[in-house]
């Protein structure tokens, strides 16, 4: 009896652990959303009411990753880190965002952030594809790889 709970055990172990290695797709499907509904927050702010970079990055609060990362550029209004889930070319991608972000007359920034708002649509759709489909996949995968040890350890 006391084998079969350590059989279940092992399943659902390996089935977690899964789960925890897909974290990466989920953290960046998070940062993701975070970071479209800031652009278009700031957007909105820099079409209508115009107040300044430092009270618009006051008013939006987020929390997670994406809270943390706000912050820290809200002290140096520069940021030259790597954030660990995302790609290099999101980090580009990141680091270009910000390096515009508060730079420019109301005309240029209207005009960049105008064009880069079908590429953060894009790029959060990818990653909420990528979450859903590779968490499915690492915790299917941990589940059988569980199934396959109990099957060589009977």
């Amino acid at each position: 009896m006391i084998v079969y709970i350590l059989y279940i055990c092992i399943v659902l172990f390996l089935t977690y652990l899964g789960y925890f290695l897909s974290g990466k797709y989920r953290s960046a499907k998070k940062f993701y959303v975070a970071w479209e509904k800031f652009h278009q927050c700031f957007l909105a702010e820099a079409g209508y009411t115009r107040r300044p970079l430092g009270a618009v990055l006051d008013q939006f609060k987020s929390e997670g990753v994406f809270g943390a990362f706000l912050s820290e550029y809200e002290k140096k209004h520069a940021w030259e880190g790597k954030i660990d889930f995302l790609g290099k070319e999101d980090n580009d991608f990141l680091r270009e965002y910000f390096s515009f972000l508060g730079k420019s007359d109301y005309a240029a920034q209207k005009k960049y952030f105008d064009s880069v708002t079908g590429k953060l649509a894009g790029r959060r759709e990818q990653s909420d594809k990528d979450a859903a489909r590779y968490t499915d996949l690492y915790v299917k995968l941990g589940f059988l790889l569980g199934l396959i040890v109990v099957i060589l350890l009977v």
